[in-house]
């Protein structure tokens, strides 16, 4: 898939669906689904050996394309953003401020 619909796809699957805001595992899961049935497989059928074959064919995305295209997706609209960055973000600030203090 090409950059410019990874980043259609993604932006489309994390206002849909929330929680693919917080597990990659889950959106690249969720993207490979799609595009299992894109190519006309039955995803719950597909055997390891297919899914490896179309993996090396470049059919399937690059599961690191797709966690770059969520992290700069998110990077650039809030709103994608999980419940977790801002917890993840206020602990970081909080644990900085604490050691600079310490030092």
């Amino acid at each position: 898939m090409k950059i410019k619909n990874i980043k259609e796809v993604v932006k489309n699957l994390l206002t849909n669906k929330p929680h693919l805001k917080e597990d990659d595992r889950k959106l690249i899961a969720t993207i490979w689904y799609k595009e299992l049935q894109s190519c006309g497989l039955d995803p719950y059928k597909c055997s390891a050996i297919n899914f490896l074959d179309l993996f090396v064919a470049k059919k399937i995305t690059h599961p690191e394309s797709i966690r770059r295209c969520r992290a700069k997706l998110q990077e650039l609209y809030p709103e994608l953003r999980g419940v977790n960055y801002h917890k993840r973000k206020g602990t970081s600030v909080k644990f900085v401020n604490n050691q600079l203090r310490n030092f």
